[in-house]
């Protein structure tokens, strides 16, 4: 289903977040985006959002922070120690 509960025949797969970056129609390659502006995030299958990404009228949304797998930065590596270090 869609956001406006109608079944999503044909489209079925991995839902994809993606923010509508221009919109000079109400339905793009038969995507309806009545109801959406500019700047939205849009809940779409992937093969829905790779349309309106590879198009151009959409940005992928990154998940938001903590979500998902954990990213590492470079203070999480094992320090060593210096304690025992000679000069």
């Amino acid at each position: 289903m869609d956001d406006s509960g109608a079944a999503d025949i044909g489209r079925i797969g991995t839902r994809v977040q993606i923010r509508l970056t221009k919109k000079l129609a109400e339905v793009i390659d038969g995507i309806d985006l009545s109801d959406r502006r500019v700047g939205d995030v849009v809940d779409l299958s992937s093969h829905d959002a790779e349309i309106l990404l590879a198009e151009g009228w959409a940005s992928p949304v990154e998940p938001a922070f903590g979500a998902g797998t954990r990213r590492t930065d470079a203070d999480d590596r094992p320090r060593r120690s210096t304690k025992n270090r000679h000069r």
